[in-house]
């Protein structure tokens, strides 16, 4: 796959570039993110691994940047914008042939 969309169903993986997993899950809007594992720098961010509300796939293409507008539930911050790095690869998985 090449691309995903806001319409899109499914539960995907998006690796990018700097190795990490973004997890939409957009049948249920959650997102998760796991930081590459065998990085040789710390590459986690806050709630990596956490599920969070994911309120649009703004675009998510190989080649170019993941755009996600998300709900952290801060109070004060309304819809954060997550970017990725550049997307290396886009499938679509099974939820329960992954170990989070």
């Amino acid at each position: 796959m090449d691309s995903l969309t806001n319409s899109s169903r499914g539960f995907w993986s998006v690796e990018t570039v700097s190795g990490s997993s973004h997890l939409p899950d957009t049948d249920n809007r959650v997102l998760l993110r796991q930081a590459n594992p065998s990085a040789d720098e710390d590459g986690t961010l806050h709630r990596d691994g956490d599920p969070i509300q994911l309120i649009r796939l703004v675009h998510s293409e190989v080649g170019d940047h993941m755009l996600l507008l998300v709900n952290l539930r801060v109070p004060g911050v309304v819809c954060p914008t997550k970017i990725s790095t550049t997307v290396l690869r886009i499938e679509g998985v099974d939820p329960q042939d992954l170990s989070l």
